[in-house]
Order: C-alpha cells, then sequence, then structure tokens
C-alpha cells in the first residue's frame, strides 16, 4: 500500500538524487576517459584534485597538466600584534590551502588519478544507495529488510572515508613538505581527522539500527495479523 502522495518530500528527493546520481555517473565516465587518455597522449589544461575530488580541463589556462594538493604551512617571521587590544604577540596556525603546480606523466599523476576516480566512484555508490532507500519509503515500505543493511553501510563508507581522506591529505602534505620550499613559509604535515563527520557516520548507524528494530518489529507484526 503505498502511503506518500505522488508528490511527497521523498518523491522530489528521489528526482533530485536521479539527477545527481546522472550526472556523477557522466562526470565518473569522463574522468576516467581523460585520465586513460593522458596517460598516453598530451592532454592539454588537464585539471584534478583528489580532495575534495575534481576533474576539469582548461586548454586557456595552462598548457601541462596542473594538480592540485592540500597543503600546510605555517609562516616563518613576521610580528603580528593588535596594539588596541593590548596583544603584543599572536600567532597564526594551522593555515590550510591548495597548491597548484604542473605535473608530468609518472607515479604521482596515476595515483592521484586512480583516487580521483576512487572518490567519483564512491560518491556515485552513495547516492545510488540513498536513491535506493528513498524509493522504499515512496511505496510506504521504509522497513524493507535491506534499507538496515544499506544505511549501515553507508554509516561504515562515511566513517572508513573520513580516515581515508584524513590519510591522503596527510600524505598529500608531506609530499609539499619533501618537494616544495616557499619564501617566508614552512609547509608541514598534520593529521586533518575531522571528529564531525565520524559522529556523523556514528548517527547513521544508529538510523541503521533503528530500521534494523523497525523491521523486526514490521515483520512480527505482519505474522500476528
Amino acid at each position: 500500500m503505498n502511503v506518500t502522495r505522488p508528490r511527497s518530500p521523498a518523491w522530489f528527493l528521489i528526482i533530485l538524487l536521479n539527477v545527481v546520481r546522472v550526472a556523477v555517473a557522466i562526470v565518473l565516465v569522463v574522468t576516467v576517459a581523460f585520465i586513460g587518455l593522458a596517460l598516453v597522449a598530451d592532454i592539454r589544461g588537464l585539471e584534478m584534485t583528489v580532495v575534495p575530488p575534481s576533474f576539469g580541463v582548461s586548454p586557456e589556462s595552462h598548457s601541462n597538466w596542473t594538480i592540485s594538493i592540500p597543503v600546510s604551512v605555517a609562516i616563518d617571521g613576521g610580528r603580528i600584534a593588535a596594539a588596541s587590544i593590548g596583544v603584543e604577540r599572536a600567532e597564526l596556525r594551522d593555515l590550510r590551502g591548495s597548491l597548484h603546480f604542473p605535473i608530468q606523466r609518472g607515479r604521482v599523476f596515476i595515483v592521484n588519478g586512480l583516487l580521483l576516480i576512487l572518490g567519483v566512484g564512491v560518491l556515485l555508490w552513495l547516492t545510488t544507495e540513498l536513491q535506493r532507500v528513498l524509493r522504499t519509503v515512496r511505496d510506504g515500505k521504509p522497513f524493507a529488510p535491506s534499507n538496515a543493511t544499506r544505511v549501515r553501510r553507508i554509516a561504515w563508507v562515511l566513517i572508513i572515508g573520513e580516515f581515508v581522506r584524513a590519510t591522503i591529505v596527510y600524505l598529500e602534505n608531506s609530499y609539499a613538505v619533501t618537494h616544495f620550499t616557499a619564501e617566508g613559509l614552512r609547509f608541514t604535515a598534520r593529521p586533518d581527522l575531522s571528529i564531525a563527520a565520524i559522529v556523523e557516520g556514528l548517527i547513521i548507524l544508529v538510523i541503521a539500527e533503528v530500521f534494523r528494530v523497525g523491521t523486526r518489529l514490521d515483520e512480527e507484526q505482519s505474522l500476528t495479523v
């Protein structure tokens, strides 16, 4: 029995997720194609970023491939003060940004290309799973047995994905420390783990448990009718 109206919030969300899923799928196909071609041919203006995943081609701006990696920097020297509030010395800490530089074919390019493809692929998987959950809500079966499993998988992917993202950021920071120098700046490498993202994943795990209990109660009710 369908307990939701044709134009319920779930209906609109399904349409929105379908548009997003199709867009992400196209981006994934194009990303794989361009990175694959870049290994054997010169593609002018290829730009890619692993964290957050993004990809583009700008022939007018570059004559070579460009990669963007997350960096953490500290300022060497330079006095920071605020006489108006009586602060004689202050420090700038944990400055983060992106470092753009041209890159040639090689291990760094291949590894970052594969990570980019993986990131877009995970995003496609997440939108697909969310759409499947919403379809059961639209059909009046929110406690379908598969939903608890889907929501649990989404939670674990978000939690594990945050640890993976933090590791990638640290490795990219370390690459900048090893290979780059800048006047007045010092590149550093430090973990960038988001506790908020992990907490969000744990909250979704709790929701998955609610789905599991709801599924069991729904099955028991069906047996007693």
